[in-house]
């Protein structure tokens, strides 16, 4: 499973294979892409275990997605049950499951550590400053640092997680041999997925701009960009 080099007009050229895989049925594409939604938004409003399933779950959804644009991709039809295809594959069902499951635990680690660090700097600053402007200092010096870890952090976790999905549900990958893998493409093509990124933000500032309606789109063909950018990588 080891992942090519690819150049950043590869990754640029992701889009265009995104919006192509999306054009083939854009009809579906919209439909799976608001059922989704609504189905993330249903589950958000049920206190703590709403949000506790949402995210373990959201991987195998993910996954389904992905199998729909491979689907497309090999010239078969796009249909609405491709959604829930990391359900009916039972094998791979707990390791995406599991993934969600490392992602939150990352989530969760991660505010433990940015409320540990802007603790320990207001308490640190309040001792040298032995005032409210000590304290203020403190605290600011405190959130910046907690920033910049954090910022790290996200990185690593997206680095590690960002093709483990489509590993698991592609190749059979086990979660530790994906997040493997994943880290290693990723580490491997930096700056390539990083301009993809730039330019991806300035597509969801676009598609924000009419009242989030241009995400009606964008839902589903970043699904066929995810597709094109592991196809890209791993084959």
């Amino acid at each position: 499973m080891q992942g090519k080099n690819i150049s950043v007009g590869d990754a640029v050229s992701w889009i265009g294979c995104g919006w192509g895989n999306f054009t083939k049925n854009p009809g579906i594409w919209i439909v799976l892409g608001l059922i989704l939604l609504v189905g993330s938004i249903i589950l958000a409003f049920i206190p703590f275990v709403g949000s506790l399933a949402l995210s373990l779950i959201m991987p195998v959804f993910a996954a389904g997605m992905l199998y729909g644009a491979s689907q497309l991709e090999e010239g078969k039809t796009l249909e609405v049950g491709h959604l829930f295809e990391g359900f009916k594959q039972s094998d791979k069902t707990g390791s995406l499951v599991a993934i969600g499951g490392i992602n939150l635990g990352a989530t969760i680690l991660m505010m433990i550590i940015m409320f540990v660090m802007i603790g320990g700097s207001l308490m640190m600053g309040a001792a040298m400053g032995g005032s409210r402007g000590g304290a203020g200092a403190g605290l600011g010096i405190g959130f910046f640092l907690a920033i910049l870890v954090l910022i790290a952090l996200n990185i690593l976790v997206a680095m590690a997680l960002f093709y483990a999905v489509p590993l698991i549900m592609f190749k059979g990958a086990k979660v530790g041999d994906a997040i493997k893998a994943s880290f290693n493409a990723c580490v491997t093509n930096f700056i390539p997925l990083v301009v993809f990124f730039l330019i991806y933000v300035l597509m969801a500032i676009v598609a924000s701009i009419p009242l989030f309606l241009g995400w009606v789109v964008l839902v589903p063909m970043t699904y066929g960009m995810y597709y094109c950018s592991y196809r890209s990588i791993f084959g």
